[in-house]
């Protein structure tokens, strides 16, 4: 669906069934190389530590000043572990950041942009459409709920800007995103496919690095 190229859709297909010939066995080694200059590739890790630890770097190697969004929290703060939406925002203005839920029709679930301005309540987000046409989006802070099924009610809640920082995002998270530059982090793949699910977001394999810590 995302690719044209046959011997890395063949590559991609081989490594989704758990199958590794000579020719995509050669392929992902010739795709450890550096990528050529353009945008910054967003990094796919197995591991939420691994994206955690290298947006906090690559934030903190930005220059200008950080700013800090606290969420607020209700209920029984245990079972709002695995939100989304992080407790505590960090993010710079010409940060990349990614949605977290869907707002509207265009305004989707895993949609990333760029952090335009910062006030005390809101981010002002470029996004870019299919079309590469940029739309500056006001994100405002929304409430997630964690509803329990034995007591029929929602138990906690978190109200937080619905962003998360997009330097790197995990193999999980990349599920139905089509990415143009791509660098996967396969040092801490622990599941059966998911090599394969992180290639097959890339376009091309021009644009598409598999490393470990090693390269």
């Amino acid at each position: 669906m995302r690719q044209n190229q046959e011997d890395f859709v063949k590559a991609i297909n081989d490594i989704s069934r758990g199958e590794l010939p000579e020719d995509t066995h050669n392929m992902i080694k010739r795709l450890s190389r550096k990528l050529p200059p353009g945008d910054d590739a967003i990094r796919l890790c197995a591991r939420n530590f691994d994206c955690e630890m290298y947006n906090s770097c690559k934030l903190i190697d930005m220059e200008g000043g950080e700013f800090v969004f606290n969420a607020v929290d209700e209920g029984n703060n245990s079972k709002l572990e695995r939100l989304p939406v992080p407790k505590h925002l960090h993010l710079k203005l010409g940060c990349p950041v990614m949605l977290l839920k869907n707002l509207n029709a265009n305004l989707v679930n895993g949609l990333r942009g760029i952090v335009n301005s910062i006030s005390t309540e809101t981010v002002t987000v470029d996004f870019k459409n299919t079309n590469l046409k940029v739309t500056q989006v006001e994100i405002k802070k929304e409430k997630f709920t964690v509803y329990s099924s034995v007591e029929s009610k929602v138990i906690a809640s978190r109200k937080q800007l619905t962003l998360c920082l997009a330097f790197s995002i995990t193999i999980h998270k990349s599920q139905g995103l089509t990415l143009d530059r791509a660098v996967v982090d396969a040092s801490c793949i622990f599941a059966p496919g998911q090599l394969g699910v992180a290639i097959g977001r890339a376009t091309q394999s021009q644009a598409t690095r598999v490393m470990d810590r090693r390269s």
